[in-house]
Protein backbone atom coordinates (compact mmCIF):
# COMPACT_ATOMS: atom_id res chain seq x y z
CA UNK A 1 0.00 0.00 0.00
CA UNK A 2 1.57 3.49 -0.95
CA UNK A 3 1.62 6.03 1.34
CA UNK A 4 -1.63 8.17 -0.43
CA UNK A 5 -3.96 5.40 -0.16
CA UNK A 6 -2.28 4.66 3.48
CA UNK A 7 -3.35 8.18 4.56
CA UNK A 8 -7.17 7.98 2.78
CA UNK A 9 -7.32 4.71 4.90
CA UNK A 10 -6.74 6.54 7.82
CA UNK A 11 -8.98 9.60 7.30
CA UNK A 12 -11.88 7.10 6.16
CA UNK A 13 -11.36 5.26 9.40
CA UNK A 14 -11.30 8.52 11.22
CA UNK A 15 -14.41 9.71 9.92
CA UNK A 16 -16.26 6.42 10.27
CA UNK A 17 -14.86 6.60 14.03
CA UNK A 18 -16.24 10.52 14.42
CA UNK A 19 -19.40 9.53 12.84
CA UNK A 20 -19.97 6.04 14.98
CA UNK A 21 -19.56 8.75 18.16
CA UNK A 22 -21.85 11.23 17.17
CA UNK A 23 -24.56 8.75 16.17
CA UNK A 24 -23.89 7.54 19.82
CA UNK A 25 -23.99 10.97 21.27
CA UNK A 26 -27.54 11.72 19.27
CA UNK A 27 -29.29 8.55 20.07
CA UNK A 28 -28.37 8.55 24.16
CA UNK A 29 -29.40 12.26 24.08
CA UNK A 30 -32.77 11.30 22.03
CA UNK A 31 -33.54 8.74 24.17
CA UNK A 32 -32.59 10.35 27.56
CA UNK A 33 -33.82 13.58 26.25
CA UNK A 34 -32.41 15.19 29.64
CA UNK A 35 -33.86 18.87 29.42
CA UNK A 36 -36.93 17.25 28.01
CA UNK A 37 -36.90 19.20 25.04
CA UNK A 38 -38.28 17.02 22.58
CA UNK A 39 -41.20 15.26 25.30
CA UNK A 40 -39.29 11.89 25.48
CA UNK A 41 -37.52 12.10 29.15
CA UNK A 42 -39.18 9.17 30.96
CA UNK A 43 -37.01 9.09 34.31
CA UNK A 44 -37.61 12.90 35.83
CA UNK A 45 -35.68 16.37 35.53
CA UNK A 46 -32.59 16.75 38.05
CA UNK A 47 -31.50 20.18 39.16
CA UNK A 48 -28.80 20.31 36.85
CA UNK A 49 -30.95 20.29 33.71
CA UNK A 50 -33.90 22.00 35.30
CA UNK A 51 -33.92 25.32 33.97
CA UNK A 52 -33.42 23.72 30.46
CA UNK A 53 -36.70 21.97 31.02
CA UNK A 54 -38.96 25.30 31.98
CA UNK A 55 -39.49 26.28 28.47
CA UNK A 56 -41.21 23.73 27.83
CA UNK A 57 -44.38 25.54 29.94
CA UNK A 58 -45.45 26.73 26.00
CA UNK A 59 -46.42 22.83 25.50
CA UNK A 60 -48.38 22.73 29.04
CA UNK A 61 -51.70 23.43 29.81
CA UNK A 62 -51.99 26.11 32.56
CA UNK A 63 -53.64 30.06 33.42
CA UNK A 64 -51.44 30.52 36.61
CA UNK A 65 -47.49 30.16 36.75
CA UNK A 66 -45.34 30.32 40.32
CA UNK A 67 -41.88 30.93 40.40
CA UNK A 68 -38.78 30.70 42.61
CA UNK A 69 -35.96 29.06 43.84
CA UNK A 70 -35.95 25.38 45.14
CA UNK A 71 -37.96 26.01 48.29
CA UNK A 72 -40.76 27.30 45.68
CA UNK A 73 -40.19 24.31 43.03
CA UNK A 74 -41.18 22.09 46.11
CA UNK A 75 -45.03 23.01 46.24
CA UNK A 76 -46.92 20.66 44.43
CA UNK A 77 -48.96 22.91 41.66
CA UNK A 78 -52.31 20.47 41.91
CA UNK A 79 -52.54 21.34 45.56
CA UNK A 80 -53.06 25.18 44.91
CA UNK A 81 -56.41 26.01 44.10
CA UNK A 82 -58.50 28.44 42.24
CA UNK A 83 -55.87 28.41 38.95
CA UNK A 84 -54.23 25.49 36.77
CA UNK A 85 -50.97 26.48 38.08
CA UNK A 86 -47.58 25.60 36.55
CA UNK A 87 -44.71 25.59 38.63
CA UNK A 88 -41.63 27.25 36.96
CA UNK A 89 -39.35 27.01 39.88
CA UNK A 90 -35.74 26.05 39.49
CA UNK A 91 -32.47 25.90 42.38
CA UNK A 92 -30.52 28.36 43.10
CA UNK A 93 -32.75 31.14 40.82
CA UNK A 94 -31.96 34.78 41.04
CA UNK A 95 -34.08 37.95 40.21
CA UNK A 96 -32.58 38.50 37.16
CA UNK A 97 -33.26 34.67 35.93
CA UNK A 98 -36.91 34.90 37.11
CA UNK A 99 -37.43 38.02 35.19
CA UNK A 100 -35.58 37.31 32.20
CA UNK A 101 -38.10 34.12 32.28
CA UNK A 102 -41.29 35.93 32.85
CA UNK A 103 -40.27 38.47 30.31
CA UNK A 104 -40.33 35.41 27.79
CA UNK A 105 -42.95 33.39 28.83
CA UNK A 106 -45.59 35.29 30.75
CA UNK A 107 -48.07 36.81 28.32
CA UNK A 108 -51.53 34.88 28.98
CA UNK A 109 -51.51 33.49 31.81
CA UNK A 110 -54.48 35.12 34.76
CA UNK A 111 -51.94 34.54 37.47
CA UNK A 112 -47.87 35.20 38.38
CA UNK A 113 -46.86 34.21 41.89
CA UNK A 114 -42.78 35.01 42.39
CA UNK A 115 -41.53 33.62 45.69
CA UNK A 116 -38.13 35.60 46.97
CA UNK A 117 -35.66 35.70 49.74
CA UNK A 118 -33.57 37.55 50.99
CA UNK A 119 -30.42 35.81 50.39
CA UNK A 120 -31.08 35.71 46.72
CA UNK A 121 -30.36 40.01 46.48
CA UNK A 122 -26.69 39.29 48.15
CA UNK A 123 -24.39 40.58 45.21
CA UNK A 124 -21.38 39.45 46.80
CA UNK A 125 -22.65 35.57 47.21
CA UNK A 126 -23.97 35.39 43.62
CA UNK A 127 -22.80 37.66 41.11
CA UNK A 128 -25.38 39.85 38.71
CA UNK A 129 -26.03 38.00 35.82
CA UNK A 130 -26.61 40.10 32.56
CA UNK A 131 -29.64 38.04 31.16
CA UNK A 132 -30.68 39.41 27.54
CA UNK A 133 -33.44 37.09 27.07
CA UNK A 134 -34.26 33.57 28.47
CA UNK A 135 -34.63 31.94 24.19
CA UNK A 136 -30.30 32.18 24.88
CA UNK A 137 -30.43 29.01 27.33
CA UNK A 138 -32.42 27.46 23.99
CA UNK A 139 -31.29 24.56 21.41
CA UNK A 140 -31.96 23.85 18.05
CA UNK A 141 -33.27 20.55 17.76
CA UNK A 142 -30.40 19.38 15.87
CA UNK A 143 -27.64 21.14 18.00
CA UNK A 144 -29.84 18.99 20.97
CA UNK A 145 -28.78 16.14 19.94
CA UNK A 146 -25.77 16.19 19.07
CA UNK A 147 -24.46 18.26 21.99
CA UNK A 148 -21.51 17.25 24.05
CA UNK A 149 -23.03 19.13 26.63
CA UNK A 150 -26.42 17.57 26.62
CA UNK A 151 -24.03 14.32 25.87
CA UNK A 152 -22.78 14.57 29.37
CA UNK A 153 -26.27 16.05 30.92
CA UNK A 154 -27.80 12.49 29.35
CA UNK A 155 -24.95 10.36 31.34
CA UNK A 156 -25.50 11.89 34.67
CA UNK A 157 -29.03 11.66 34.57
CA UNK A 158 -28.52 7.51 33.55
CA UNK A 159 -26.31 7.88 36.81
CA UNK A 160 -28.58 10.03 38.93
CA UNK A 161 -30.88 7.70 37.90
CA UNK A 162 -29.24 4.63 39.03
CA UNK A 163 -28.78 5.81 42.22
CA UNK A 164 -31.86 6.53 42.76
CA UNK A 165 -31.51 10.72 43.11
CA UNK A 166 -34.96 12.29 43.67
CA UNK A 167 -35.90 14.45 40.75
CA UNK A 168 -37.43 18.03 41.27
CA UNK A 169 -39.55 17.34 38.43
CA UNK A 170 -40.92 13.67 37.75
CA UNK A 171 -40.96 12.94 33.89
CA UNK A 172 -44.03 14.66 32.17
CA UNK A 173 -45.72 16.00 35.24
CA UNK A 174 -45.50 19.14 37.05
CA UNK A 175 -45.26 18.25 40.29
CA UNK A 176 -42.09 17.48 43.22
CA UNK A 177 -40.82 13.63 43.15
CA UNK A 178 -39.03 13.66 46.71
CA UNK A 179 -39.89 10.94 49.17
CA UNK A 180 -42.77 11.65 52.01
CA UNK A 181 -41.70 9.31 53.87
CA UNK A 182 -41.15 10.27 57.45
CA UNK A 183 -37.40 11.22 58.07
CA UNK A 184 -35.45 10.22 61.46
CA UNK A 185 -33.89 13.76 63.07
CA UNK A 186 -29.94 13.81 62.18
CA UNK A 187 -28.15 16.91 64.05
CA UNK A 188 -25.63 16.75 62.22
CA UNK A 189 -26.97 17.42 58.85
CA UNK A 190 -29.61 19.94 60.13
CA UNK A 191 -26.00 21.77 61.55
CA UNK A 192 -24.49 21.42 58.46
CA UNK A 193 -27.35 22.87 56.25
CA UNK A 194 -27.18 25.77 59.08
CA UNK A 195 -23.52 26.44 58.79
CA UNK A 196 -23.66 26.04 55.00
CA UNK A 197 -26.37 28.38 54.66
CA UNK A 198 -24.87 30.78 57.20
CA UNK A 199 -21.42 30.84 55.33
CA UNK A 200 -22.66 31.02 51.53
CA UNK A 201 -25.09 33.60 52.16
CA UNK A 202 -24.97 36.00 54.94
CA UNK A 203 -21.34 35.87 56.17
CA UNK A 204 -20.64 38.73 53.54
CA UNK A 205 -23.78 40.55 52.28
CA UNK A 206 -23.77 43.10 49.84
CA UNK A 207 -27.47 43.72 49.23
CA UNK A 208 -27.90 44.91 45.46
CA UNK A 209 -29.83 47.53 44.43
CA UNK A 210 -29.91 46.01 40.79
CA UNK A 211 -32.24 43.23 42.11
CA UNK A 212 -34.94 44.64 43.78
CA UNK A 213 -35.27 47.05 40.18
CA UNK A 214 -35.33 43.96 38.70
CA UNK A 215 -38.08 42.20 40.56
CA UNK A 216 -40.18 45.89 40.43
CA UNK A 217 -39.50 45.96 36.93
CA UNK A 218 -40.91 42.68 36.32
CA UNK A 219 -44.18 43.21 38.60
CA UNK A 220 -44.53 46.44 36.70
CA UNK A 221 -44.13 44.73 33.35
CA UNK A 222 -46.08 41.41 34.16
CA UNK A 223 -49.51 43.93 35.33
CA UNK A 224 -48.69 45.87 31.96
CA UNK A 225 -49.86 42.94 30.58
CA UNK A 226 -52.58 42.73 32.34
CA UNK A 227 -51.87 39.36 34.87
CA UNK A 228 -52.45 39.74 37.96
CA UNK A 229 -48.60 39.70 39.66
CA UNK A 230 -47.90 38.72 43.48
CA UNK A 231 -45.25 38.43 45.38
CA UNK A 232 -44.41 36.81 48.38
CA UNK A 233 -40.65 36.91 50.62
CA UNK A 234 -40.85 33.17 51.98
CA UNK A 235 -41.13 32.28 55.19
CA UNK A 236 -38.02 31.31 57.40
CA UNK A 237 -37.16 28.52 59.84
CA UNK A 238 -36.41 30.07 63.16
CA UNK A 239 -33.05 29.01 63.10
CA UNK A 240 -32.54 30.20 59.94
CA UNK A 241 -33.91 33.65 60.88
CA UNK A 242 -31.79 34.09 64.14
CA UNK A 243 -29.09 34.25 61.12
CA UNK A 244 -30.53 37.44 59.98
CA UNK A 245 -32.73 38.97 63.53
CA UNK A 246 -29.52 38.52 65.96
CA UNK A 247 -27.02 40.21 63.73
CA UNK A 248 -25.98 43.11 62.21
CA UNK A 249 -28.15 41.79 58.96
CA UNK A 250 -31.43 42.45 60.57
CA UNK A 251 -30.80 46.55 59.12
CA UNK A 252 -30.22 45.35 56.31
CA UNK A 253 -32.99 42.64 55.83
CA UNK A 254 -35.92 45.29 56.98
CA UNK A 255 -34.10 48.22 54.44
CA UNK A 256 -34.60 45.05 52.06
CA UNK A 257 -38.44 44.83 52.93
CA UNK A 258 -39.31 48.31 53.02
CA UNK A 259 -37.72 48.75 49.71
CA UNK A 260 -39.96 46.12 47.96
CA UNK A 261 -43.11 47.04 49.90
CA UNK A 262 -42.73 50.75 48.97
CA UNK A 263 -42.98 49.68 45.18
CA UNK A 264 -44.95 46.63 44.93
CA UNK A 265 -48.70 46.54 46.26
CA UNK A 266 -49.07 42.94 46.38
CA UNK A 267 -46.38 41.99 48.00
CA UNK A 268 -46.67 39.16 51.32
CA UNK A 269 -43.76 38.54 53.75
CA UNK A 270 -44.67 35.70 54.84
CA UNK A 271 -41.65 35.59 57.06
CA UNK A 272 -43.63 38.09 59.48
CA UNK A 273 -44.71 35.87 62.72
CA UNK A 274 -48.13 37.26 62.04
CA UNK A 275 -48.60 34.64 58.99
CA UNK A 276 -47.73 31.47 61.38
CA UNK A 277 -45.01 29.98 59.20
CA UNK A 278 -42.29 29.95 61.74
CA UNK A 279 -43.13 26.41 63.49
CA UNK A 280 -39.90 24.17 62.70
CA UNK A 281 -42.25 21.26 62.10
CA UNK A 282 -43.56 23.22 59.05
CA UNK A 283 -40.14 22.46 57.66
CA UNK A 284 -37.96 19.60 56.58
CA UNK A 285 -36.16 17.86 59.11
CA UNK A 286 -33.05 17.76 58.03
CA UNK A 287 -33.20 20.84 55.85
CA UNK A 288 -34.27 24.03 57.74
CA UNK A 289 -33.58 26.12 54.76
CA UNK A 290 -36.43 24.62 52.83
CA UNK A 291 -40.23 24.40 53.88
CA UNK A 292 -42.33 21.02 53.40
CA UNK A 293 -44.44 20.88 50.05
CA UNK A 294 -47.70 20.79 52.45
CA UNK A 295 -46.21 23.91 54.64
CA UNK A 296 -45.66 26.03 50.95
CA UNK A 297 -48.91 24.84 49.33
CA UNK A 298 -50.58 25.99 52.95
CA UNK A 299 -50.07 29.50 52.58
CA UNK A 300 -49.73 29.91 48.98
CA UNK A 301 -53.41 28.93 49.42
CA UNK A 302 -53.79 31.11 51.98
CA UNK A 303 -52.58 34.44 49.84
CA UNK A 304 -55.15 33.20 47.24
CA UNK A 305 -57.80 33.25 49.26
CA UNK A 306 -57.50 36.97 50.53
CA UNK A 307 -57.08 38.04 47.16
CA UNK A 308 -60.11 36.09 46.28
CA UNK A 309 -61.99 37.73 49.61
CA UNK A 310 -60.65 41.36 48.31
CA UNK A 311 -61.81 40.62 44.86
CA UNK A 312 -59.09 42.16 42.51
CA UNK A 313 -59.57 42.16 39.55
CA UNK A 314 -57.16 39.69 37.14
CA UNK A 315 -54.51 42.17 36.11
CA UNK A 316 -54.91 45.69 37.10
CA UNK A 317 -52.29 47.21 34.68
CA UNK A 318 -49.73 50.13 35.48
Amino acid sequence: MNPSSKFKSYINVFFILCSAFMAIVALLNFHVDPYNELGRNTIGIYFSTERQDKSNIEHIDHDALIIGSSRVANIDAGDLRYYQFYNASFASALPEEISAFLAAHAHHQKLVLIGIDFYMFNEFAFEWQEIDQWEQNQFPWYEYLLSLRVFKDSLNALRYARMKKDTPVSARRQEPTAPTLKQDFHPEKFISWIELFQNRNYNHYQLSTRRIEKIVQTYRLLESRGIKTMIFINPLHPQIKNLIINTPLKKTYHQWILSLQKEIPRLYNLSDPVWGFGQTTQYKINDPSHYTAQTGAAFINIILEKEKDQGLSTGTGN
